[in-house]
Formats: structure tokens, C-alpha cells, sequence
């Protein structure tokens, strides 16, 4: 049987390596979406980044399938927000990326402009180290 203190060493060790790689940070960054408002905040939840994951929307997060309005990217992130589970797109406008920052999903850039994404989103998925402002989101939406 593992000790709590043995369990404890190993994930410590591991979380250590994992921020060593220059690719990912330290500690544990969080997004947040909200289905109203994200000032005052109204239906906001928080979700942990694992970067470079997808996570579709679905059990302790299927409150906030196709009803997320605003979302706030934490720095140094970009995150894909898609229409469809598994973090797949289809037509360009299935999916929006966003860099860091707080963003009203009525009115998000898109490769093509801008487009209303409001209540769309199915899943996400966030990768460190590719925060930056307006002006370099072209090249992440055309990756």
C-alpha cells in the first residue's frame, strides 16, 4: 500500500519535472467561463487547464454546454473554444481561439473577422506559452 507521504513526494516530483520543461508552467492555471455575466459574475465556473487537453463539456461541466457567454483566458494561454465534442471543427466558423485576457463570446475574432460564438461551445482546449495579443491570433487560428 502507498503512504500519503510517499503519493504526496511522487506527485511533487512529477508536477516538478512537468514545470521544468519550459513548456509548461508552474502551479495549476485555471480559465473561467460564465453563462451570464462575468462582471458582477453570474454562472461562472472554474475550470483547471491541463494544457494542450481537450475537455468536452460534459459531466461536472455539462452545465455549461452550448450556454458559455464569457470567458477569461488566463496569461501566457491560448484557448480553442469548438461547436462539437472532442475539440473537432469542421467549417472554420466551429471554433474561435482566444488569447489571454476577458472575452464577450458575442463578439470574438475568427480568421474570416468577427463572428457571435455565444452559447456554441461543446469543448475547449488551452495550450501554454502562446499568449499574445490581437495581432498574432491570425497565426494561431491558421495552425
Amino acid at each position: 500500500m502507498f503512504s500519503v507521504q510517499g503519493v504526496l513526494i511522487a506527485f511533487l516530483l512529477h508536477a516538478s519535472a512537468a514545470s521544468a520543461d519550459g513548456n509548461t508552467p508552474p502551479g495549476f492555471p485555471n480559465m473561467t467561463a460564465c453563462s451570464g455575466s462575468i462582471d458582477p459574475a453570474v454562472g461562472c465556473v472554474t475550470i483547471p487547464i491541463v494544457s494542450d487537453s481537450c475537455l468536452d463539456l460534459i459531466g461536472g461541466f455539462s452545465g455549461l454546454n452550448h450556454e458559455i457567454s464569457w470567458v477569461q483566458v488566463p496569461n501566457d494561454y491560448a484557448c480553442t473554444y469548438f461547436q462539437n465534442f472532442g475539440c473537432l471543427a469542421v467549417e472554420e466558423e466551429d471554433h474561435t481561439t482566444l488569447t489571454s485576457g476577458t472575452w464577450n463570446m458575442f463578439d470574438v475574432p475568427t480568421v474570416s473577422g468577427t463572428q457571435n460564438f455565444n452559447d456554441l461551445t461543446s469543448s475547449l482546449n488551452c495550450v501554454f506559452g502562446h499568449g499574445c495579443d490581437v495581432g498574432c491570433l491570425n497565426v494561431l487560428l491558421e495552425d
